[in-house]
């Protein structure tokens, strides 16, 4: 795996204990080009291995707090864009 670029930036959770989100921007390449990927397909298409997530509503207060994380990371990146000549993201 080759990291290309990053952001993070510092949070501090529900009980005041401070966190980074971090965003990585990564290349990776197989180290056995002989390998397939029949037996990962395989493992994903076994229901027993999925996991639910449950949806979160985007006007909730865990949902804004996610959107207010997005634009962060966003505005993080599209500062980066801007200065690598890069496309722009939305916000989210």
């Amino acid at each position: 795996m080759e990291v290309l670029d990053y952001v993070y930036y510092r949070r501090t959770g529900d009980e005041n204990n401070p966190y980074v989100i971090a965003c990585l921007v990564a290349r990776f390449s197989r180290s056995n080009p002989n390998l397939h990927d029949i037996h990962a397909g395989l493992f994903a298409l076994n229901v027993e291995n999925r996991k639910l997530i449950n949806e979160i509503d985007r006007n909730s207060a865990e949902g804004q707090q996610l959107v207010e994380s997005l634009e962060k990371i966003v505005a993080l990146h599209n500062e980066q864009a801007q200065r690598k000549h890069r496309p722009e993201l939305p916000n989210p």
